[in-house]
């Protein structure tokens, strides 16, 4: 089904399903009314409302929020997904205390908390809420919030 020139349906949606489930433990549940979408030959995602339809023969920007900018199995989730979809993934999260937190919201590189396991790109949660994608390396937690997020955090 083509329904846009610039847009059109994740052709396997239950592989991106299957891959936030093993990635972050994220139950299909939490995305039931909505679809993916990708623009043919670009590895970019993004999550609509399963009834967004784009107009035939309009060429859009944007179909939706951006999950990824890269394909699967490697994509980087955007924080912002992360933020609306992730409050219960249990796979691949990082608790942080206050202190990590600041230290996070500063885009500022630390250790990994104790207790926390993985690697690769995870969820950064504080106090039971989605803060955004970090991606943890060598027992670090590197931030990997928006520079824009960062600046206007911490200007103020």
């Amino acid at each position: 089904m083509r329904a846009s020139v610039a847009f059109e349906p994740v052709p396997d949606q239950a592989a991106v399903l299957a891959w936030l489930e093993h990635r972050y433990g994220l139950s299909s549940a939490v995305f039931a009314g909505h679809r993916f979408w990708h623009r043919p030959g670009s590895p970019a995602i993004w999550i609509a409302a399963a009834d967004c339809l784009p107009p035939p023969g309009l060429r859009l920007e944007a179909c939706g929020l951006l999950m990824s900018r890269e394909p699967l199995p490697r994509a980087k989730p955007t924080s912002v997904f992360l933020q609306r979809f992730a409050a219960s993934a249990t796979r691949n999260v990082v608790d942080l205390d206050t202190e990590g937190t600041g230290r996070f919201l500063r885009g500022e590189t630390q250790p990994l908390p104790a207790g926390s396991e993985g690697r690769g790109f995870c969820v950064v949660r504080a106090a039971g809420r989605v803060l955004g994608c970090g991606q943890v390396t060598d027992g670090e937690l590197v931030s990997l919030l928006p520079r824009a997020w960062v600046e206007m955090l911490t200007c103020a």
